[in-house]
């Protein structure tokens, strides 16, 4: 019988913290922590997430969010399982999507399944998680797993025991989208709204490394295409993904303003 096909489905976590002996009762009001400020947090947010998987189950065995899955056929006949998780990638904690496949996936399944996920994650087994404090040293932590229309997934295949790794998925960079229209071109508010859309998903250096080339650029022309190769724009199909990494480059002495 051939071996079943795991994958992980990525995605950027965010927390709100709440300080011990806090006044504060509003979510908007706590401290916010993106994925790289989660990761010593890890085991305190494993352990949570293990208990809402196993909330009301009759068997204390770990939820499978296929049970509540009613897309299409092909996807029910090859995803068998999905469970979640956090894992730590190059020093961000994402969030986990544990899929066991009978079959690979398609692209079209891929996206299939990603718009299952989100909905999870805001309506359904993610606003379960949320509500749950998490204690951690020095107070508690709220975590959000929703991924809205200005992020992605990031599909790699589990490397398997024997070390022999098939054929992977189609991976997806983790690219948040940006809307120019409504900023009134001011190339400020622009660039603050594009760091934070980034370090949101996890990419803090690619973040303060546009920020720094939006500085140093010649005019608001050049700084939005700049912007456009980090973020998702209307500008970004005609301008080339950034390289990583990248040489720094002479300051020049006209500033964009």
């Amino acid at each position: 019988m051939k071996d079943k096909i795991e994958v992980e489905m990525l995605s950027p976590v965010m927390a709100s913290f709440i300080p011990e002996r806090s006044d504060i009762v509003d979510w908007e009001d706590a401290d916010p922590l993106e994925g790289n400020e989660l990761v010593p947090y890890q085991e305190a947010i494993a352990k949570k997430i293990d208990q809402v998987n196993r909330l009301a189950s009759p068997d204390d065995t770990p939820c499978n969010l296929m049970d509540y899955f009613y897309g299409s056929d092909s996807v029910r006949e090859k995803v068998e399982c999905i469970t979640m998780g956090v894992k730590e990638q190059d020093g961000v904690l994402y969030g986990c999507a544990n899929l066991t496949l009978r079959k690979p996936l398609t692209s079209r399944e891929y996206v299939e399944l990603e718009g299952y996920l989100r909905g999870q994650y805001s309506d359904g087994w993610g606003e379960s998680l949320e509500q749950r404090e998490i204690k951690v040293d020095g107070g508690e932590l709220y975590l959000h797993f929703y991924v809205g229309a200005g992020s992605d997934f990031q599909i790699q295949m589990k490397v398997p025991e024997n070390g022999v790794q098939e054929k992977q998925p189609e991976q997806k960079q983790l690219r948040p989208k940006l809307k120019l229209l409504g900023h009134d071109g001011n190339i400020f508010s622009i660039l603050g709204d594009a760091a934070r859309l980034l370090r949101r998903a996890g990419m803090s250096g690619q973040a303060n490394e546009m920020a720094d080339r939006v500085h140093k650029s010649g005019n608001c022309y050049e700084a939005l295409g700049i912007i456009s190769e980090y973020v998702e724009t209307e500008l970004s199909n005609h301008r080339e993904p950034p390289r990583t990494p990248r040489k720094e480059t002479p300051k020049r002495e006209d500033t964009c303003r």
